[in-house]
Formats: structure tokens, C-alpha cells, sequence
């Protein structure tokens, strides 16, 4: 999918509604303190982190779609948000210099090809004590992006396995579960999914 075509239209009432739920599960791996500094890999429009800004003291959200940073950028311009930085970039651009002590995604990981390389650049971007919250699908054989010829990533993903590659790469305190129900319309008719989130600390 070409992202930078669909920036301008991605915000559907689904999508929003969506994104409010996933960031009111994120929220429950946060303390009551809010002088974290977080990042959100893969933000698209912010569906998910403008429900969390006042959760952090400062928010980098980075995404590679330039116009998905654009759209971001005229949503928080419009509400006045202050602590969010919109960052056009990808994961593996992004310099370690800064550390953070939360980081997350959604919807994000199916799209990586090497996982493994992605969290260990997670880990070097991570605060001692810092955690990672993940969102994303359970595997699926293919059924939801069944439209996407040119889709190449993870249909999804073995929880368990998932599990063991976070572990290898030196993480710990690693919890999951699935928490969302969705049906999306394609070519195949109504196709469930669900979703899962991982937590993990180093």
C-alpha cells in the first residue's frame, strides 16, 4: 500500500474508534507518572498517540510516509499540542542518540521484514528499565491483505514464536494477550482478525 496516496483519507470513523481502543490498552502498561519521554514507530496520523499525549512528557512520533507526517502535523497544529514531535523517517534512520523510556507501535510490525534487526535497534533506543508495548495481528494466513498484491510482510503472527525472538534478542518480562476483534471487507468477504498486544522490558 502506498500510504502517502491514502494519508489524506485513512482517518475513517473505524480507524479512529480503532486506534482510541488499542491506545486505552497501551495505557494500562504506563504508570501514573508522566515525565516519560515515549516514541511511536510507524505513527501514521496519530490515531493512536494523540489519545496518549498527556500520558508523556515528551512524544516522538516517527513514520516514512511524508504525507502521513503531514496529516499529523495539521491534526496537532489544530488541537495545539505541545509535547509531540512528528518525525518523517524510518526505524532504522532514526539516530540512537536519544533514548527513550517507553516505546510502541501498532499495526507496524507485519510490515518489517527483519523483525530481529528491529529490536535490537528497539533495544539500543531504550532507557535501562525502559518497556516496549506492540500491537499487532494475529496470524491470518494472508486473509486480510488478500487485496494487497504487493504486500510482502508478516501475515500476521505466531504469538509464542514471536515470543522467543523478542527473548533472544536479550528482552525480558515479556507478557501478551489478545484483546480486539475486528472484521475487515476485502475480496473474500467479511474477514475476521484479532489483535494482540506484547510487552516487554529490558
Amino acid at each position: 500500500m502506498d500510504f502517502d496516496k491514502v494519508a489524506k483519507v485513512w482517518d475513517t470513523d473505524y480507524r479512529e474508534k480503532r486506534g482510541s481502543i488499542v491506545a486505552s490498552e497501551i495505557s494500562k502498561f504506563l504508570d501514573s507518572k508522566k515525565d516519560k519521554v515515549a516514541l511511536e514507530i510507524g505513527c501514521g496520523t496519530g490515531l493512536v498517540s494523540l489519545n496518549l499525549s498527556d500520558s508523556f512528557k515528551e512524544l516522538d512520533l516517527i513514520d516514512n510516509s511524508k504525507e502521513m507526517i503531514e496529516v499529523l502535523r495539521e491534526k496537532i497544529n489544530s488541537k495545539g499540542i505541545k509535547n509531540i514531535n512528528p518525525i518523517n523517517c524510518s526505524i532504522e534512520d532514526l539516530k540512537d542518540s536519544k533514548k527513550y523510556d517507553f516505546i510502541f507501535s501498532s499495526l507496524v510490525l507485519h510490515h518489517i521484514d527483519d523483525i530481529k534487526l528491529m529490536f535490537l535497534k528497539i533495544k539500543n533506543l531504550l532507557n535501562i528499565n525502559g518497556k516496549v508495548c506492540i500491537v499487532d495481528f494475529v496470524n491470518d494466513n494472508g486473509e486480510f491483505h488478500a487485496d494487497e498484491k504487493e504486500f510482502k510482510g508478516h501475515d500476521g503472527f505466531n504469538v509464542k514464536s514471536l515470543k522467543e525472538i523478542i527473548k533472544d534478542s536479550g528482552f525480558k518480562n515479556i507478557e501478551s494477550y489478545d484483546f480486539y476483534n475486528g472484521i475487515k471487507t476485502n475480496s473474500l468477504g467479511k474477514v475476521k482478525y484479532t489483535l494482540f498486544i506484547i510487552s516487554f522490558e529490558i
